[in-house]
């Protein structure tokens, strides 16, 4: 035994690690690793470095790109700049106007670039010859500058308007089902439905004017020709539109939508038109739906433009899936359904003014072949309802097809949103009965559409 004395274990910790026993060394290195990242991750972080999609977290929550603030949202408020009292001829709002009338919506006009912008514009081109960029190039201005005439209008508000009544909605189906009608809101609701437009547009439109019964507003000057009838209804998953194709396969009209989900895709395929319902009554059936509480009973769901179905119902051939409004433009082909499509209201009565009962529906995710559209069709529409009313007038034309569905089901689990208001119940308007030489067809059920994504809706 040498003259030295045996390492004490906190020697044999600071020995070098050649000297170490063999089952200290592991640990060790461990340490002085964690030591050394624990040096070099907060430099590491400050330079950007990337560390990868590695999932990982500091206090239990990921790292992930501090969010950076929205380069729109400043352009999305203040007074919109006027030039004698219109808009400048290049001027985003006023192409998105033009474009309401040209029937390539937008969606609800806002003055703020956006997809549903976007893809109206790219629509447009297309329609019009062009290539379909999706940008405002002097060839799109040329072509939506066909339309002469004024974009904005001037609309006086009335003592009905301030009146309303209004109605505060609540989020629940149980709680809907207790409401005599699904009114407007607010009178801000009710007037962005009327001009198409988002109620903050309105008050930009407005600065300073209080909204009371005799003050002249500026609005969105939205009326438009009629549509005719189409040939088919195309609904273009890449797309979220629902587009009225002619007979020779050309898109003459466009709509933005919102369609299904993961547990409720986009129904694919060749159907058809089985009627036309104004104004539904709403069945809820929590059974329907994948995400419904089974424990709930069945509700009934009064019309009104914040039903979950919105004012019309175009029923398909697909069992429990239709073309229907809902009471939350701005929400448009930014969420999912339950597997129905779901258009603005203003839009729905739109295509709700074309089309009747025998009218072909193509559902696809891409753009079909020009041999598919212009294909023929067996069937025409044996219903054309009423042109949609001016801007003067609450956005329900008149109707001449089939009265409210039994069974709809619902999407409206989510509350409307506090920062859209609605509109007077009294000015809601009724169904009209079908013609007795026309009998009602038997409504399927609706589902519901009414629920952010994700989860899905109707």
């Amino acid at each position: 035994m040498s003259g030295r004395h045996p390492l004490s274990r906190n020697d044999a910790m600071n020995a070098h690690p050649s000297s170490r026993d063999p089952d200290m060394r592991m640990p060790v290195r461990r340490l002085l690793a964690l030591c050394l990242l624990a040096c070099a991750l907060p430099n590491a972080w400050a330079a950007g470095a990337d560390f990868g999609n590695v999932n990982g977290a500091v206090d239990g929550k990921a790292l992930r790109p501090v969010a950076q603030a929205n380069p729109l949202a400043a352009k999305n408020a203040g007074p919109i700049a006027l030039v004698d009292g219109e808009l400048p001829e290049r001027s985003l709002l006023r192409a998105q106007i033009l474009l309401e009338r040209a029937h390539f919506s937008p969606g609800e006009i806002d003055a703020g670039e956006g997809s549903n912008t976007t893809r109206a514009i790219a629509a447009f081109q297309r329609a019009n010859g062009l290539a379909g960029s999706g940008q405002l190039d002097d060839a799109t201005w040329a072509a939506l500058d066909a339309d002469t005439g004024p974009v904005l209008d001037r609309y006086t508000l009335t003592d009905a308007d301030i009146a309303g009544p209004y109605v505060s909605v609540p989020g629940s189906m149980l709680a809907k089902a207790k409401l005599k009608k699904l009114g407007y809101g607010s009178l801000d609701e009710m007037l962005g439905e009327r001009f198409h437009s988002s109620p903050t547009l309105l008050h930009r439109l407005n600065p300073g004017k209080a909204f009371v019964a005799g003050t002249e507003l500026l609005v969105p000057k939205i009326d438009a020709a009629p549509l005719a009838a189409p040939s088919r209804v195309l609904v273009l998953g890449d797309d979220y539109s629902v587009n009225l194709v002619d007979g020779e396969g050309r898109i003459y009209a466009r709509f933005p939508a919102t369609y299904g989900s993961v547990h409720d895709p986009l129904p694919v395929g060749d159907w058809d038109i089985r009627g036309v319902w104004r104004n539904p009554t709403y069945h809820y059936n929590p059974a329907l739906f994948w995400d419904g509480n089974r424990n709930d009973p069945k509700a009934t769901i009064q019309p009104g433009p914040n039903n979950p179905v919105g004012v019309a119902w175009i029923s398909l051939s697909k069992p429990h899936v239709g073309i229907h409004g809902t009471p939350e433009p701005s929400r448009i082909s930014k969420t999912q359904s339950h597997g129905c499509i779901r258009l603005t209201n203003w839009s729905v009565l739109q295509v709700a003014s074309a089309i009747g009962a025998g009218t072909p529906v193509l559902i696809s995710e891409t753009m079909p072949s020009p041999d598919t559209l212009r294909t023929s069709v067996a069937a025409a529409p044996t219903t054309v309802e009423a042109p949609l009313p001016t801007p003067t007038t609450l956005p329900t034309p008149a109707s001449t097809t089939v009265p409210a569905p039994a069974d709809v089901p619902s999407d409206a689990n989510l509350p409307t949103p506090s920062t859209i208001p609605p509109a007077p119940a009294d000015a809601l308007p009724t169904t009209t009965p079908p013609p007795q030489s026309q009998p009602a067809p038997t409504p399927p059920a609706i589902p519901d559409e009414t629920q952010p994504a994700p989860p899905p809706a109707g």
